[in-house]
């Protein structure tokens, strides 16, 4: 494990034509394709089991 003493935190730099996309993409977003709405039914599986499992 590292120490945080060598962690290097460096900014990440954008473009204006990657904000151009950013944005779009936010305000105008790509239908899910079939593999996301698959593990978006996985991942709610999973959180309303563990919800089961916490209930007294």
């Amino acid at each position: 494990m590292a120490s945080e003493d060598n962690v290097k935190i460096e900014p990440t730099l954008f473009s204006p034509d990657d904000w151009q996309m950013f944005f779009a993409l936010r305000d105008n977003p790509p239908e899910p394709t079939e593999r996301m709405k698959n593990a978006a039914l996985s991942y709610k599986r999973i959180i309303d089991n563990n919800d089961e499992d916490c209930r007294v």
